[in-house]
């Protein structure tokens, strides 16, 4: 039994910066976020009728 291997360069790449502090969002921001997008989506033309 035998085998080989071959090992081929690749181009570098740079791995992203993880994020700062003020650019994380919390639990209840991104639950804020996900309603505001969800109501939009399901009641954004009904928007034309109310306003």
């Amino acid at each position: 039994m035998g085998g080989t291997f071959q090992f081929e360069n690749v181009a570098f790449q740079k791995i992203p910066a993880f994020p700062k502090k003020d650019e994380i969002v919390s639990t209840e921001e991104l639950q804020e976020i996900i309603q505001s997008v969800m109501m939009e989506s399901i009641y954004g033309h009904l928007r034309a009728f109310t306003g």
